[in-house]
């Protein structure tokens, strides 16, 4: 495990001000070759799991045409190589398939995210651009990226880039950061594991990989390598777990890892949403929801070359043609994406389910009230009002489709351990027989590492349960207050 501490602090500081972003170096020549995965006793892939109907609604590719990205709404963008111009959106909620061709006048798309129908991030061969309802931003790069490069989030604000082997990231305070692994060739990062298309998880954990099939484990403050796949094909992630393909297995993890083994062609594409992996072997598509695999019919005929999730089904492309493959009806929501990071309390939203069926929502198990409006949706609030992580659930009449959307609230405030959490330990602490220094039960948290290395049971005790500190030692400054700030730091990035 490395730490971020040296260049956050040096970032905090302002030694970095007025310059495009903060940079630093972690890492260096000395490192312990990363360690391959355990070996493990492979689980078999059935040969004919059960089977699963899905509805397919197909078009046909244009010549040239490729699939460039599908919203977490399962909007799929597609652009024709080598026509900077134009950009195809098919929708595949209603009962037919909606298709638009919309022109953007951006050329040389190489990489992209959609985020619905008209929004979207765009990387080209000379730069990086957003698209809010197909109006066109250039966005300034941070110093240090050369295009091509991956991304993840809204590289406006809450975004991730990788490039050159370095990673940087924007964040609310419009400045870009960056850090460097220390780690050239083949070994440095190169690819963004993305939730639903966004940076993180809700236990605030991203993953990027490399040319080499090292994974990269990049936590608030500190990033690890824990594990490097010799044949690595491509990986994707769920809220809880992350899947790694090689030339000859699947690998689930990252608690336990465990190999899968497939009776036929091991599978080349892996895409996830919603906790399910959809894959291919052979002719099968295949769904797997960490337990169970299931095949799942579709509408391409010959070998599918690419599998594209998204939280109400999948997109196939093979031939002449792409398919969207639906499992049941959909329930779709417009206002706020999975995994997405804001400043706002209050986020207006909408919902509509695919059948016409009524919907009903919560946000952490409160009911938010819905009312219809002049298109057929069902429009609400939901409100953010703590720091951190909201589940928003979305249910169909008549349990015909249900699906969970969670999206943090960030502090409007930076927090750093020397200036608001150290104060807090002092006041609280010090003058009492717990977390004094030099203790291991219960341990010490007089510095920042201890608070880095004890954040989780920090957040349990402190922030959810409330049995800390104990009322024994409860002294007159302790109130919401230091509460509120504690959370603030921890989801803020606990900062040093």
């Amino acid at each position: 495990m490395r730490s971020f501490l040296a260049l956050t602090a040096a970032c905090v500081a302002g030694i970095f001000a007025g310059a495009v972003g903060c940079t630093g170096d972690i890492g260096g020549s000395d490192e312990e070759p990363v360690p391959g995965p355990p070996k493990v006793e492979p689980k078999q892939v059935p040969a004919a799991p059960e089977l699963i109907t899905s509805t397919a609604t197909c078009s046909a590719l244009r010549p040239g045409e490729k699939l460039l990205s599908v919203s977490p709404e399962g909007h799929a963008w597609l652009v024709v190589e080598g026509s900077p111009n134009s950009v195809r959106v098919l929708d595949p909620f209603e009962t037919s398939m909606v298709e638009v061709i919309e022109d953007v006048e951006i050329a040389g798309i190489v990489a992209g995210q959609a985020w619905s129908a008209r929004d979207a991030a765009v990387v080209t061969d000379a730069g990086l651009w957003r698209l809010d309802d197909l109006a066109r931003i250039e966005l300034t790069p941070p110093s240090g990226f050369a295009a091509p490069g991956a991304l993840c989030g809204d590289p406006g604000q809450n975004g991730l880039l990788v490039s050159n082997g370095k990673v940087f990231e924007r964040r609310l305070d419009g400045q870009w950061w960056s850090w460097n692994p220390g780690v050239e060739g083949e070994g440095a990062p190169n690819a963004i594991v993305r939730y639903d298309g966004d940076c993180q998880s809700t236990a605030n954990l991203s993953w990027l990989t490399s040319a080499d099939g090292t994974l990269y484990r990049v936590e608030p403050a500190t990033f690890s390598r824990p594990v490097r796949f010799e044949g690595f094909v491509g990986a994707a992630a769920t809220n809880d777990s992350v899947a790694v393909l090689e030339t000859d297995m699947l690998w689930m993890g990252p608690d336990a890892w465990q190999s899968w083994i497939f009776p036929g062609p091991v599978p080349t594409e892996l895409s996830a949403s919603a906790g399910l992996y959809w894959m291919v072997s052979g002719s099968q598509l295949l769904r797997f929801d960490g337990e169970t695999f299931n095949e799942v019919t579709h509408g391409i005929t010959g070998p599918i070359e690419r599998v594209a999730a998204h939280a109400g089904g999948a997109w196939v492309v093979g031939g002449d043609k792409i398919c969207h493959q639906a499992t049941g009806p959909m329930v779709r929501i417009e206002g706020v994406r999975p995994f997405s990071r804001t400043t706002e309390i209050e986020i207006p939203i909408r919902v509509r389910a695919s059948d016409a069926s009524d919907v009903t929502a919560t946000i952490d198990g409160t009911p938010i009230t819905l009312v219809s409006d002049d298109e057929g949706w069902l429009a609400g609030e939901a409100r953010l009002d703590t720091v951190g992580w909201h589940t928003i659930d979305l249910a169909a009449a008549g349990g015909g489709a249900a699906r969970s959307v969670v999206v943090k609230r960030l502090p409007e405030v930076t927090r750093s351990w020397e200036a608001d959490i150290a104060p807090i330990y002092q006041a609280s602490c010090t003058n009492s027989d717990c977390h004094r220094a030099g203790s291991s039960d219960p341990p010490d948290l007089g510095s920042y590492d201890a608070w880095k290395e004890h954040s989780v049971a920090i957040r349990t005790r402190v922030l959810e349960a409330k049995t800390m500190p104990p009322a024994a030692n409860i002294g007159p400054e302790w109130g919401d207050d230091d509460i509120e700030t504690i959370r603030e730091w921890l989801e803020g990035g606990m900062l040093p």
